[in-house]
């Protein structure tokens, strides 16, 4: 997810055994107007993961959406999207999380059971930069500021078939109060 200002822009490849999702979603939350598209497939037919997360470019390309998310040496992830919103208008998705060096993870193992588990690591407060262009509107994360932050959460394990999840996090630039 990339947060910058009043632009939220998210992007989902996940295969979770019996469906694989992909998507990206935008929201201007000056105007509360959304959108975005994706795609959910059973059995997470064309839904690949590397065996180590960050090795192998994640791809999909279905009518009218494709991803691709892909990370360099440095760690550096980069996303491309192309689809077709709801009403028609072309859309398109072009940026980067850049990962300092000397950055950290939150690394969690959560076991439910003896034969369940999740595993999940959370890249927060990465500077993020790039363009999401709907129709003839052209967004820059941050307004070209440098003042946009993107979060990478990468998951592995066996979850139960039911499973909900609610978490968050938050970046910028705080200033002293004097």
């Amino acid at each position: 997810a990339i947060l910058a200002g009043d632009l939220v822009v998210s992007s989902v490849y996940a295969d979770v055994d019996y469906i694989g999702l992909a998507d990206v979603w935008w929201a201007d939350l000056d105007t509360g107007i959304t959108g975005g598209r994706g795609i959910t497939v059973p059995g997470a037919f064309g839904i690949t993961l590397p065996d180590r997360p960050g090795t192998a470019p994640l791809r999909v390309k279905r009518r009218h959406f494709e991803l691709e998310i892909s990370d360099d040496a440095d760690g550096t992830t980069h996303l491309r999207a192309q689809w077709r919103e709801r009403d028609g208008r072309p859309a398109h998705l072009d940026a980067v999380v850049e990962q300092p060096a000397g950055h950290e993870s939150l690394n969690v193992v959560i076991p439910w059971d003896d034969r369940r588990f999740q595993y999940t690591s959370k890249h927060q407060a990465r500077p993020a930069r790039g363009e999401l262009v709907v129709g003839h509107h052209r967004r820059e994360p941050g307004g070209g500021s440098g003042d946009a932050w993107g979060v990478r959460d990468v998951g592995r394990g066996r979850w139960p078939y039911r499973t909900r999840g609610n978490w968050g996090g938050g970046a910028g630039r705080a200033q002293s109060g004097e």
